[in-house]
């Protein structure tokens, strides 16, 4: 008898199969990728705004300890390193290990509260040079920023400065909170309060002609950065999402190293003043500030120590609506419109208008 064997017929994909099923799979990623590259994106501003809130905790706590000064003025935590005019000494000829890196550095002094701890040994120039890349990574990092800037180095700065490469700013002050009032001005010049080295510190002096004609918004007369001048501490801007400097034409980013310089590396003009056509840094670097909401919202922490998204809807050039862009955010209460025509909101504050 002859015993038949059947051998098992193994099916394979023929060709049409297989294109079909690369087609099934490609359109299942077309699908998940976008949803994948949002989620992403919500997790990363995730992480900014609880970098800023982390950051709100230690500006309370720096000011719990300094009698409610707010950290990154020339008139509070800069105040030993101002000094008169925009060029002052070569770098590290008055800064000591511990003081901000800046007159406008908010950073610096903040550390001691987040348990951070500045490099030690060597010479003042060579520790101050140790300490700018701390003040730029975590928890002063946004992990959409992934710009990174070298230093400006002006003449009669040292060569070892030009090549120091730090991840770029990623959250900025508003020079606007950070200066004072008239009437400080006047107390300076009249003496009342103490000079450095018997003269005004840099960025004291009373504005020129041409500096007061470029002001957008006039503070109170008596401000001066300190918590609770502020006024409404919930509606204003001590951080925010940034980048500074921007070079207009390369969009190369720099940070300045000099001890007094207007704004510092740490602080800029506010994102709502388009200075009637001559854009700020949130103008000119709109790619690198912008960094959440597909470039329309930027972070921000409030001076209560809640943060929250800020988001603007961009139009043609020199227009702007949202959030973002309103003076209300980035001036003391009290401040009295006098440029609308400077301001990206030029159609909603009318010139004497009072910010809440």
């Amino acid at each position: 008898m002859v015993v038949k064997r059947h051998r098992a017929r193994r099916h394979g994909f023929n060709l049409l199969e297989l294109l079909v099923v690369v087609a099934l799979i490609t359109l299942l990623l077309s699908t998940l990728l976008p949803s994948l590259s949002v989620v992403r994106a919500q997790a990363t501003a995730t992480v900014c705004l609880s970098n800023l809130k982390n950051l709100g905790n230690a500006q309370h706590g720096y000011q719990t300890v300094e009698n409610g000064y707010i950290p990154g003025s020339p008139l509070t935590s800069g105040y030993p390193l101002a000094h008169v005019g925009s060029a002052p000494p070569a770098e590290a000829g008055t800064w000591r290990i511990g003081m901000p890196l800046n007159t406008f550095d908010y950073a610096t002094p903040l550390l001691q509260h987040m348990n951070i701890a500045l490099p030690r040994g060597g010479t003042p120039a060579d520790v101050r040079r140790r300490c700018f890349p701390i003040t730029t990574a975590e928890p002063f990092h946004c992990p959409a920023n992934r710009q990174v800037a070298e230093a400006w180095a002006p003449s009669g700065v040292p060569a070892d400065y030009r090549t120091l490469m730090i991840r770029a700013p990623s959250y900025l002050t508003m020079n606007t909170m950070m200066r004072g009032g008239p009437a400080m001005y006047d107390r300076y010049t009249n003496g009342s309060l103490a000079l450095v080295a018997g003269v005004l510190p840099w960025d004291m002096a009373q504005p020129t002609a041409d500096q007061y004609a470029q002001t957008i918004v006039d503070v109170p007369a008596g401000y001066f950065p300190r918590i609770e001048r502020v006024g409404r501490a919930a509606m204003k801007v001590f951080l925010a999402d940034g980048t500074r400097f921007v070079d207009s034409a390369s969009q190369q980013i720099t940070y300045n190293i000099r001890t007094a310089d207007f704004a510092g590396y740490h602080s800029a003009e506010p994102p709502c003043d388009y200075r009637n056509g001559t854009p700020n840094e949130y103008v000119r670097g709109k790619a690198f500030a912008y960094r959440h909401g597909r470039g329309t919202v930027i972070n921000a922490l409030m001076f209560d120590g809640h943060a929250e998204p800020l988001r603007a809807e961009w139009g043609s050039p020199g227009q702007a609506t949202g959030p973002a862009v309103d003076p209300k955010h980035y001036f003391p209460t009290g401040s009295v419109v006098r440029g609308h025509d400077k301001l990206f909101l030029r159609d909603v504050y009318r010139p004497g208008a009072v910010l809440p």
